[in-house]
């Protein structure tokens, strides 16, 4: 388990990773919110603060990348457009580490993943009827208001991309791309489709922004089924390749990282850890937070999944899975706060 802070066999102090992972978070959020408000205002952002915190984000380590996944089910900041910008970058550039792609490809489609929306910013402060635009609902209200005209002004949004920064051959891939993300889906057909990165990046990038969108609580309070999301991600989603959409579901898990589940024993437990193995999608790690009667455990084992018995059976296998609130559980709070359920059964 985590712990605020230990000692090594050397007597060098070992900080809790939780705080670094924190502190990458918090600081991502508030230069995207300058570099928001200063587009709002009409002032030029900071171009490279925006790029050093991408690589920020590459840089770090990958055995924090579960962390950093868990921050994406803070429910209280994700309507802001600014998380959303963040979550989706974090998304994109797990993903892409994942796959293998070149650090220069990364850089570039975390750079896309925080441009995708803010020209939706600049539409807000060009068209004064149409509002600020400062979070994904009002971004949602307006869309669904304007459904005869959204295609128009889709377009119109997406053109308004090319009013961000200078112009350089990186700038216009990622411009490109987060213009296909805007772009009604019959339009895009007519765009100049001759580079396949960039066909990749712009999938990326959808099924990534899609994702941090439907992981939003209901208007109601009530929270996500992770397992949900990702089955309406990847098999109900036809603006991105299907292939594209399998191999997301395959990087981040049929049971995404948080998801409460009842295994096979009839124990609890929340899924830890990204599968080892891509072809293994349904088989993560799982830390055992209740035993089957829901009394909770403490200090639980961490149990794999993709173990077999001699005969070649899994030896345990997730049977279904819970609502969180159910038992006072989040993703967010599992990884960052106490790990506890609330007493009862789990039937």
């Amino acid at each position: 388990e985590y712990v605020e802070c230990t000692e090594d066999d050397l007597g060098e102090s070992q900080t809790d990773p939780r705080r670094e992972v924190m502190a990458l978070y918090a600081s991502g959020l508030e230069i995207l919110q300058s570099f928001v408000d200063d587009l709002r205002r009409g002032v030029r952002p900071r171009y490279s603060r925006l790029k050093r915190l991408c690589l920020r984000i590459i840089q770090s380590e990958s055995k924090y990348q579960n962390l950093l996944l868990a921050l994406i089910h803070v429910y209280g900041l994700k309507n802001r457009l600014s998380t959303h910008m963040l979550n989706t970058a974090l998304l994109s550039i797990i993903f892409a580490r994942r796959i293998g792609l070149s650090k220069a490809e990364i850089l570039d489609l975390g750079m896309t993943a925080f441009y995708q929306n803010l020209a939706w910013v600049i539409y807000g402060r060009l068209d004064e009827g149409a509002g600020d635009f400062s979070s994904l609902q009002d971004i949602e209200k307006f869309r669904i208001k304007n459904q005869d005209s959204i295609g128009e002004i889709r377009n119109r949004v997406a053109h308004l991309l090319l009013m961000i920064g200078g112009f350089n051959s990186r700038l216009i891939n990622r411009l490109i791309v987060a213009y296909e993300t805007q772009v009604v889906d019959t339009v895009t057909d007519e765009l100049y489709r001759g580079n396949l990165d960039l066909n990749l990046l712009t999938d990326i990038v959808k099924i990534s922004g899609s994702y941090n969108f439907l992981v939003m609580q209901d208007p109601d309070g009530s929270e996500p089924r992770l397992e949900q999301v990702m089955k309406q991600i990847t098999r109900q989603n036809t603006a991105v390749h299907p292939f594209i959409a399998q191999i997301f579901e395959s990087v981040f898990g049929t049971f995404p990282i948080g998801t409460l589940v009842e295994l096979s024993d009839g124990n609890l437990g929340v899924v830890f850890d990204l599968p080892a193995n891509l072809q293994q999608s349904a088989r993560p790690r799982v830390k055992l937070v209740a035993d089957r009667t829901g009394q909770p455990l403490r200090g639980g084992d961490i149990v794999d999944l993709s173990e077999k018995d001699p005969r070649g059976g899994y030896l345990l296998s997730i049977e279904n899975t819970h609502e969180g609130s159910s038992f006072a559980h989040s993703p967010a709070g599992f990884f960052f706060g106490a790990e506890t359920l609330l007493p009862g059964s789990v039937r």
